[in-house]
């Protein structure tokens, strides 16, 4: 049992996280971000969570290579692909159609 907890430890101590938030509580008209991996950084995970309510549409764009996404109303999305810390990712938002806001955003690398 000693060693599964060291184990355990250990897998925990060698993640690289990198993370940012936001949150959006009046129109922006656009958001885009990256994060840009650490160096030999031991990632498995990019990740890009929305919750929060608007009054008409958004678009979301998980990833450089990603579909945009239209959302209205309340919101509670997370949208989750594999990465392994070989390039920068990327999210974008817009606010399209929406006059009001109230997001969050969290956006990961792990």
């Amino acid at each position: 049992m000693k060693s599964l907890a060291i184990i355990l430890v250990l897998s925990l101590i060698s993640c690289s996280k990198i993370e940012k938030k936001y949150i959006i509580d009046k129109k922006v008209e656009l958001l885009t971000d990256s994060i840009v991996p650490i160096k030999n950084g031991d990632y498995t995970v990019n990740y890009l969570e929305i919750s929060g309510q608007t009054d008409d549409t958004i678009i979301i764009k998980p990833c450089k290579g990603c579909f945009e996404n239209f959302l209205t109303g309340k919101i509670n999305e997370k949208y989750s692909m594999d990465y392994y810390g070989t390039q920068n990712v990327a999210f974008i938002y817009k606010a399209y159609k929406a006059k009001q806001v109230n997001l969050k955003i969290n956006f990961v690398i792990n």
